[in-house]
């Protein structure tokens, strides 16, 4: 009966959780790096390994992406049908495993706290990989944990797949799944079971080899040249948790209550009699700990590389290691107030959800766009608005100042390669403020629209006409 209720209460969870995701697919809205995915997958395979090569990320996300949407003519509403679907699949994956490793109340909590957690319902339709990473490191960590404790072959070869495909979904994945192998060798080395674990991690470096010179090239790239994220301060490491945790208006609030719940965990695995099981769970929570550790060390040696956001893939084995030692206190009520809270917490964030997905500034700029009908735009805003423009574009081209290396965007070109004398019907996108350009002034006539924002960046666009 008590298993009966836990399973009934996952499931139910499940589908509320899918149907909730589910109803932010149908905005439309695209940002930039949304229209970048997008634009991704309409290359062939080695294309998107020429370009992703060129810029930061491996290319496991967009080969996925490709092979899901293509059936169904690349649509975004495919592309965010898979971005929910990782997210579905870390909740009974993580049900699962822990039910199996601590306790099936270990495995609802853990099912509440992760699909609950307001950054969830942000990264559950948005196009982009941090989704997959997740579940990849959440396998990749709790298969290892079952491979030390089992001491099977399979385990092992499951947990090497996981940490492989986390490698070539995004390289902070790649660092958590780096930290799990460690971990991984130290309990093998005490267990005496090295060798299944040599062939497991011999299995993943391999499965990497192939995309190893592209890693470097990367690596020494953002080594040498300039990277768009900011310097690492200490108010900016303070404003993680504030990414992380927050909740609209009530993220003081939500903040102190996750303190709590934390504070509770770690009692629970300080009293747990369980030596095998504290361990594990400490090393889970160490695997987001370093994570953050050595993306701010990197950061801060040799030039900032790391953001809140690329810890995400490791944040589900944090609140599994939370979700044991929850699970270890005894008291039922603990687990219906947990629920409670999270519940609340998603209620409160989750109509600004709704509002950044149905009514985001992207919307009005696509109905301009497709009622001005224009033959070209021209952007020299570079807040990423180009991007939007590019996915948003039926028919017209995209006009930039300069390139960007790595870029997919096929409509995209120099503004040097405008024919103005054959263009009769055009939009102007300007920083906030910015003067007409005399170039631009000279071959048409000029007249202010509107202002539009994105990334919150406010911009004056133009018509301009002959």
């Amino acid at each position: 009966m008590k298993k009966s209720f836990y399973n009934i209460s996952f499931t139910v969870l499940l589908i509320v959780i899918a149907v909730l995701y589910g109803a932010l697919m149908f905005s439309g809205a695209v940002w930039y790096d949304e229209a970048y995915s997008m634009a991704m997958i309409r290359l062939s395979f080695s294309d998107i390994c020429s370009v992703t090569a060129q810029d930061v990320h491996p290319p496991l996300y967009y080969f996925m992406l490709k092979c899901f949407t293509a059936p169904f003519g690349y649509s975004l509403l495919a592309a965010k049908v898979f971005s929910v679907l990782p997210l579905l699949l870390t909740m009974i994956l993580g049900y699962v495993k822990l039910s199996d490793i601590v306790n099936k109340k270990a495995g609802l909590i853990f099912a509440m706290m992760f699909s609950l957690l307001p950054i969830m319902t942000m990264f559950s339709v948005e196009i982009r990989m941090y989704g997959w990473a997740s579940f990849f490191v959440t396998g990749c960590g709790l298969f290892a944990y079952t491979a030390q404790r089992d001491g099977k072959y399979v385990h092992f070869a499951v947990s090497a797949v996981f940490a492989a495909a986390a490698a070539y979904t995004h390289y902070f994945a790649l660092v958590s799944a780096g930290i799990i192998y460690a971990i991984l060798l130290a309990a093998c080395i005490k267990k005496h079971r090295l060798k299944p674990f040599f062939i497991s991690a011999a299995g993943a470096v391999l499965a990497y080899l192939p995309w190893l010179a592209s890693f470097v090239s990367q690596l020494a790239d953002k080594v040498e040249n300039e990277y768009w994220i900011a310097p690492i301060t200490p108010s900016v490491i303070g404003n993680y948790f504030k990414v992380w945790f927050k909740c609209g208006d009530y993220t003081a609030i939500y903040l102190t209550g996750i303190a709590v719940i934390f504070a509770l965990s770690l009692t629970g695995l300080l009293i747990c009699r369980n030596k095998s099981l504290k361990t594990a769970a400490l090393a889970a929570a160490s695997v987001f700990v370093l994570t953050n550790l050595i993306g701010i060390g990197a950061s801060l040696a040799v030039r900032p590389v790391f953001i809140e956001r690329y810890a995400i893939p490791a944040l589900p084995l944090l609140l599994a290691a939370c979700a044991a030692g929850l699970s270890l206190i005894g008291k039922k009520s603990l687990t219906v107030l947990i629920g409670i809270f999270f519940a609340l917490g998603f209620t409160v964030n989750y109509p600004s959800a709704v509002r950044e997905e149905y009514h985001a500034p992207e919307i009005t700029l696509e109905k301009y766009l497709d009622d001005a009908d224009y033959e070209a735009l021209i952007c020299y805003v570079d807040s990423h608005l180009y991007g939007v423009l590019s996915y948003y574009a039926d028919d017209a081209e995209v006009y930039r100042p300069k390139l960007s290396k790595g870029s997919p965007f096929k409509n995209i070109h120099a503004l040097s390669e405008l024919d103005t004398d054959n263009c009769r019907w055009a939009a102007l996108f300007l920083p906030k403020g910015a003067a007409v350009p005399n170039e631009i002034a000279a071959a048409f006539n000029v007249d202010y629209v509107r202002e539009i924002s994105t990334y919150n960046i406010p911009c004056d666009m133009y018509n301009l006409w002959k």
